[in-house]
């Protein structure tokens, strides 16, 4: 791939990256009832779509096993891992699905502990 093609897909995926990051901002302060809160939310959130994108940069931007990207994603929840459980069979997910799985795993996680 030449320079300037690896620029052009960096920076697509650069600008792909920051709507998500706004979306989960946007997300955290409406249903913050604190600024602590809000902070706390985005936060967790931020933190699980970090790990999903090493997770993706480590198998060079192309598929992630669902059973690790479900781990990441509720990782921070282990207290609570007796009312959850991952199973089935292996299946991998491209980078916009496993973005999304993640962040909606990591929401209902949340709201299931409140």
């Amino acid at each position: 791939m030449d320079h300037e093609l690896q620029l052009q897909e960096l920076a697509h995926r650069f600008k792909n990256l920051l709507t998500i990051v706004r979306a989960v901002v946007g997300q955290s302060l409406r249903s913050a009832v604190s600024i602590e809160d809000a902070g706390a939310a985005i936060d967790g959130r931020l933190a699980t779509l970090n790990r999903t994108v090493e997770q993706l940069l480590d198998a060079d931007w192309n598929t992630a096993p669902l059973a690790v990207l479900a781990q990441n994603a509720l990782v921070h929840f282990s207290a609570y891992a007796d009312r959850w459980q991952c199973g089935g069979p292996a299946v991998d997910l491209g980078p916009s699905s496993a973005m999304t799985l993640v962040l909606a795993l990591n929401e209902l996680a949340t709201n299931a502990v409140k």
